[in-house]
């Protein structure tokens, strides 16, 4: 297995303190903080060393993760004159001494017009994963990073959503985890819920019934995914289903990740209180311990959006 300076995060950090009742969360490793209103990138030795590098490049680009060494970065890119204003892809950057730069060739291209939702690169780096959405069509393909070769893993027509998670590969980089929902109503619900897809054999295989998203912990032992009012973790090797988390009352889950550790479950959402609107809407985040299934306080540096490899 990997270290931890394998992972990586994304506007937010955990962070333990000296309080006993502050549950500390692993910071070892190299962690990136992308501040793309001010174009920035971050990165933090075990939470603590700091380097800021400017994104030399005028494409503009979300989504950065690292992909198969500590120095470069993937990220989405799309342009914004009128010539490729339209054209999305994912591109490989080079964290220099001072700047963040592009390099060579883009990994993959959308079709014109069509949109990269999320993807994510396997642990070495070899296959990445995403997911395209098109006016009439949702896909998830499998591209070698090395040869460029695409492969079609899944397709959906119109009215359904595929969207694959911050970490959904299994540790061998054979399989990964996805979650399909639809936009409206549909007949067949057996094309819904949580997925996992083996390379392999070149077929998925569907392990809950509901859900709109899924995270493959780092040791491959778990998936945890999500519906909107309830956590699940799944005993990868057992198949067995286990409920962590249920939200309270007005309370909707929009986000959760593995601790680095696989010991905790960081659950994100929003509580809704009814007739207020936007004046009735406060975040919530907790911090779940997956063996005993209880809240634990926690401290946070950083946004609400992450993910860490």
């Amino acid at each position: 297995m990997k270290p931890l300076s394998r992972y990586l995060a994304l506007l937010l950090i955990f962070a333990g303190c000296e309080s006993e009742s502050i549950i500390p969360v692993s910071l070892q490793g190299r962690f990136m903080y992308a501040d793309l209103s001010n174009r920035r990138v971050m990165t933090f030795e075990n939470g603590v060393d700091y380097k800021s590098y400017r994104i030399d490049s005028d494409l503009q680009l979300d989504q950065l993760s690292w992909l198969n060494s500590e120095d470069t970065v993937i990220a989405r890119t799309y342009g914004v004159s009128l010539k490729n204003m339209y054209n999305e892809s994912i591109e490989c950057f080079l964290l220099n001494d001072s700047s963040l730069t592009r390099i060579n060739k883009a990994l993959y291209s959308a079709n014109r017009g069509n949109s990269i939702w999320s993807f994510s690169a396997s642990v070495g780096g070899t296959l990445l994963a995403l997911t395209e959405v098109g006016s009439d069509s949702c896909s998830i393909k499998v591209v070698s990073v090395k040869t460029g070769r695409q492969d079609l893993a899944i397709s959906y027509g119109s009215g359904y959503r595929l969207d694959i998670s911050e970490w959904p590969w299994s540790h061998d980089a054979s399989k990964f985890t996805y979650a399909v929902t639809a936009t409206f109503p549909v007949e067949d619900r057996t094309a819904l819920g949580i997925f996992v897809y083996d390379i392999l054999l070149g077929k998925p295989n569907r392990i809950a019934s509901e859900g709109f998203m899924s995270v493959w912990s780092n040791d491959s032992k778990y998936i945890a995914y999500a519906t909107f009012d309830k956590v699940f973790i799944v005993n990868v090797l057992k198949q067995e289903t286990e409920l962590i988390y249920e939200s309270g009352w007005f309370e909707r889950i929009s986000k959760i990740h593995w601790s680095p550790d696989g010991e905790y479950i960081r659950i994100h959402g929003w509580r809704k209180l009814p007739l207020l609107g936007y004046f009735g809407e406060t975040p919530t985040d907790k911090l779940i311990n997956v063996k005993s299934g209880t809240s634990v306080e926690f401290e946070m540096l950083g946004g609400v959006s992450y993910s860490w490899r």
